[in-house]
């Protein structure tokens, strides 16, 4: 084996069966400004999309992930982890969405800590 690579990205199980997700490329698109692969299963019959955009005028990049159960049997999501994105060393900024009863994404802007940040 590859050995102990961190925690799997994406976690879940479908009824009766094990929670083993092997994920063969189906699709890829890259534009100007964005990019997308379409990945899936075809054992556990899922289809997982990975997304990334850059708006031109602003510069701000936008990531999304999203699974689709292609199956009749229910599969069970239990975790789905946020893409990271590296960061040029000429990066200082960072522009969030924070979260808060009733403030609901409100941009943030702060500058980039060493390290990780999520």
């Amino acid at each position: 084996g590859a050995g102990w690579l961190g925690p799997v990205a994406l976690a879940g199980r479908t009824e009766g069966g094990d929670g083993i997700i092997a994920l063969k490329r189906r699709a890829l698109h890259v534009g100007a400004h964005d990019m997308r692969i379409d990945l899936a299963d075809d054992v556990i019959e899922i289809g997982v999309t990975l997304s990334w955009d850059i708006d031109a005028a602003s510069g701000i990049v936008t990531t999304r992930a999203s699974v689709r159960n292609e199956s009749a049997r229910t599969f069970h999501l239990d975790g789905l982890a946020a893409l990271a994105l590296p960061l040029p060393a000429w990066a200082r900024e960072i522009m969030a969405f924070a979260a808060g009863w009733s403030r609901e994404q409100r941009p943030t802007r702060f500058t980039a800590p060493r390290g990780q940040w999520a």
